[in-house]
């Protein structure tokens, strides 16, 4: 569960309604585009409970929100690029499933990228 996010929320005292305003207007000033309200709504109940992790562009914006970094806000270091994901064979099992579940993620974030596009 990714509670660091979940804090600097509730630390600003905001619902997930104003988040999502919040996050619009970052985006506004770094030029970059975000997924509709109802899909950022959505992912960042995934992103908060710890189902997934944002991808980079959504880790920016929470960074320049919250002025925290990475680590603060709770993102895995090894989940912020796509690195050597589907490139090698696993060793063991439970290398294999983390392998998949990575490929699984990029495939995702793909689609949000697109959906917001």
């Amino acid at each position: 569960m990714n509670s660091r996010l979940r804090q600097a929320r509730a630390g600003r005292g905001w619902s997930q309604t104003r988040l999502i305003h919040a996050m619009q207007q970052q985006a506004v000033a770094l030029d970059i585009r975000l997924a509709t309200p109802a899909s950022l709504k959505t992912q960042i109940s995934r992103w908060e409970n710890g189902h997934c992790q944002p991808d980079e562009v959504y880790r920016q914006v929470f960074r320049a929100l919250y002025g925290q970094t990475d680590d603060q806000l709770g993102f895995a270091a090894e989940d912020a690029g796509v690195g050597d994901t589907g490139l090698g064979f696993a060793d063991t099992w439970s290398e294999g499933v983390n392998e998949v579940t990575g490929l699984w993620r990029l495939d995702m974030s793909r689609r949000t990228l697109l959906r917001g596009s």
